[in-house]
């Protein structure tokens, strides 16, 4: 619909058409009774036109008045609207009066300002050729432009503000849409974030533990009786126990690792470490400043997946932990005595999982990650800001 709409309503039941019947009527009615009071002799010819005015709005009025009626349909009920209230204000000048209900009944059943004001035209036209031959030309005319002037003016200051609600009520559905598709990505961002949590902690904990129940189980069957089968078992059955409570410390949404006290919960690691793999494991703590739980977490899944690396691939006889808690940022430090990183690296499906999900941990908590590499082996470092840091304990 072109700008400056006026009405709006369905082909089949334009809204309000029943008030505008009933208000069209009475004033009919009443524009009739004053006819009737000041020139009883041509009261009937006022009579006549003005229900020929409403005759014409209870047939055509669902069509006029819908917002699909077409511009000739719309043009020719308000010149049938002119013609007969020129007709009735012929019969009497009271007939005049009709303006009142005849304007709004234009700008209403028009589709654009400018049908509205060329409306209006011929309701002034109809009401000053009409009321000339009585009144003069010169009052009918003026009194008639006086009324179209202030019929356009009324007109266009309603158009201006239903076309600002409609701006208005459009830009609050644009809003709505935003609303809803910012809270659709919110909530598929969220998804993803929870899956890619998800994904880090299975990797870090439950996966590593089966990688290596693998590698003890492969080490049995290659070494055979050289190796102290018991023990090996013992590993293979600590794993399997530390996968199950991971998995279901998982399902319950809850920490998989204690990290209360995470020197001592690294100091366990490491002892476990050093009996599946039979590498020299060394541990160094200095933690003079308490740590958040979300800091434990960060450095223990570093830890872990460091320690991981060094198994799977480092060719290692050594390997040092360095964990320090000060004022100034916490530190974690994994170096090993195998053969480098570049040596160790084998591209293939899943290779450098871990690596990421350190990175990704580290950069989430605002903290910095470092591989280097030593002459022999591979150092890694883990720092993070002092405001991981709980400075109440």
């Amino acid at each position: 619909m072109s700008e400056g709409t006026i009405q709006r309503g369905s082909p089949t039941r334009p809204r309000h058409l029943a008030w505008y019947s009933a208000a069209t009527m009475l004033v009919s009615i009443g524009t009739s009774a004053l006819a009737w009071g000041s020139a009883p002799d041509t009261a009937w010819i006022t009579t006549a036109a003005l229900a020929g005015v409403v005759l014409a709005q209870l047939i055509l009025g669902r069509w006029v008045f819908a917002e699909q009626a077409s511009l000739g349909l719309t043009m020719g009920f308000t010149a049938w609207l002119g013609v007969m209230l020129g007709i009735a204000c012929f019969g009497t000048p009271m007939a005049a009066v009709f303006q009142f209900i005849a304007y709004p009944l234009v700008w209403v059943c028009a589709k654009t300002f400018r049908q509205s004001v060329l409306g209006s035209v011929f309701v002034a036209a109809g009401v000053g050729v009409g009321s000339a031959p009585v009144t003069g030309w010169a009052v009918a005319l003026g009194t008639a432009a006086l009324s179209l002037t202030f019929a356009i003016a009324i007109g266009s200051w309603i158009s201006h503000w239903i076309k600002l609600a409609k701006e208005r009520a459009e830009l609050i559905a644009r809003l709505q849409a935003t609303q809803e598709s910012a809270r659709e990505l919110e909530w598929q961002a969220g998804q993803q974030t929870e899956r890619a949590r998800l994904a880090r902690e299975i990797h870090d904990t439950i996966t590593q533990n089966l990688t290596g129940i693998v590698m003890a189980t492969q080490r049995v069957r290659r070494s055979g009786a050289e190796v102290d089968v018991a023990e090996q078992f013992a590993v293979i059955e600590n794993l399997a126990v530390a996968a199950l409570a991971d998995a279901r410390a998982l399902v319950s949404g809850e920490s998989p690792t204690d990290t209360a006290d995470l020197a001592a919960t690294i100091r366990r690691l490491a002892a476990d470490f050093q009996r599946e793999t039979s590498l020299t494991v060394t541990v160094a703590t200095d933690l003079a400043e308490p740590l958040t739980t979300e800091t434990g977490v960060v450095l223990l899944r570093c830890a872990q997946e460091s320690l991981a690396n060094v198994r799977n691939h480092a060719q290692a006889r050594h390997v040092r932990i360095e964990l320090t808690a000060t004022p100034q940022g916490a530190n974690l430090t994994i170096a090993d005595d195998g053969i480098g990183r570049e040596a160790a690296e084998k591209p293939g499906p899943g290779h450098g999982h871990g690596l990421r999900n350190m990175i990704e941990r580290v950069g989430l908590a605002g903290g910095a990650f470092k591989v280097e590499d030593a002459n022999p082996g591979t150092i890694v470092r883990v720092s993070l800001p002092t405001s991981q840091i709980d400075s109440v304990g």
